[in-house]
């Protein structure tokens, strides 16, 4: 039998290697520490998008250039799919703003004064920006929101100024704005698109699954993130656009103001999107046009329901209608706010749909709930 100088002399190396291991990893947290805003909101952007936006543009350049190498490919579909997303979000967030302003002057006031940190323009449209908010807070005082905070939280957002010095504050500072965290943003997303799918492979590869589960496991991912865009993002932009323009054509109600309310309140499964059209409904009432009243609340309640009878049929497709996998996108979703902010839109869900996706295959693999049908590959 060893003794403990023998045993000491062979596990002695594995240790030290494994602390070393360890430290190195320990390390290189705390170098990356001041990036994880970036680079979490990177990664869950990239989880999210990476079947309905980078695999396609992949798969089409596999078709279209076959002769090229398949890292050339890879790089060129995650450049591609960075300039969609990138570009795409962008054109949102303008056209949102503009809609918000209802003036191309303001418009240009913020993006002159973001790219060239021309602070006066700046000041200009921070204003113009939170006198138009201030005005739906007036209609909707439920809002957990007053005045003075939006313009400071505005300010704070957007007055570090052009990408040049908000760069060179975050490098020295430690401060950064809503430019340098855009621009970290994508160029994380650049290379998670690039190198994703094979850190995926390696840690897929570690799990003691056969190839056909990891393939199905594969699968599931990318059918829970098709369904969480959908069912998340484009649910509540549905139930805003029609919520809106009900709202709108029954009551005379800004449309983009009772949609963005409708499209936040629907990104939460218990409240839905029905607060967004009672104020309007409420003043039709108090003003004696009772008929309007019912009207609204019938037309949002019924089209709400159609909404989501469609979206429901749709995680039925993309095998996402379990209870337990709605309840886990509800608490992402609020515990990603309440934890983030606004990013938490994202993170949230891209945690959501990992911890499901993983959980999924917990019985396959040690037979809980049932016999166990893999084996490790």
């Amino acid at each position: 039998m060893d003794g403990p100088a023998e045993r000491l002399r062979s596990w002695l190396p594995h240790a030290i290697l494994l602390l070393l291991v360890a430290a190195s990893v320990g390390l290189l947290m705390v170098v990356v520490w001041p990036l994880k805003d970036a680079l979490l909101l990177a990664s869950s952007i990239a989880l999210l998008t990476y079947p309905i936006i980078f695999r396609p543009i992949l798969e089409r350049l596999e078709r279209a250039a076959p002769h090229w190498d398949a890292d050339q490919r890879r790089f060129t579909a995650a450049a591609l799919a960075t300039i969609v997303f990138g570009v795409g979000t962008g054109l949102l967030i303008l056209g949102g703003i503009w809609l918000v302003f209802g003036s191309f002057e303001r418009l240009a006031d913020l993006l002159v004064g973001l790219l060239f940190n021309d602070v006066q323009r700046l000041d200009r449209a921070i204003d113009a920006l939170a006198r138009k908010l201030a005005g739906l807070i007036e209609l909707y005082p439920q809002l957990p929101w007053d005045g003075k905070a939006i313009k400071a939280g505005l300010r704070g957002m957007l007055g570090h100024g052009q990408l040049g010095p908000d760069m060179l504050g975050f490098l020295f500072r430690g401060t950064v704005g809503v430019m340098a965290l855009a621009a970290m943003t994508l160029v994380a997303l650049f290379y998670l698109y690039a190198q994703g799918t094979q850190l995926a492979g390696m840690l897929m590869r570690w799990l003691p699954l056969s190839d056909e589960r990891r393939a199905e496991l594969a699968e599931r991912f990318h059918g829970l993130a098709a369904y969480v865009v959908a069912g998340v993002v484009a649910r509540a932009a549905v139930h805003g656009a029609v919520c809106g323009l009900i709202s709108w054509a029954l009551a005379g109600a800004n449309p983009l103001a009772t949609g963005a309310i409708a499209a936040f309140l629907a990104l939460l499964p218990v409240v839905g999107p029905a607060i967004a059209w009672v104020p309007y409904a409420t003043v039709l009432w108090s003003t004696g046009r009772e008929l309007q009243c019912l009207s609204l609340a019938v037309a949002c309640v019924s089209a709400a329901w159609v909404v989501e009878l469609a979206f429901r049929r749709l995680a039925v497709r993309l095998g996402a209608d379990s209870l337990w996998f709605g309840f886990m996108l509800f608490c992402g979703l609020i515990g990603g706010v309440a934890s983030f902010g606004v990013r938490g839109v994202l993170i949230g869900p891209a945690a959501a749909l990992t911890a499901a996706a993983l959980f999924g295959f917990l019985p396959a693999v040690y037979g809980v709930g049932g016999e166990r049908r893999d084996a490790p590959g």
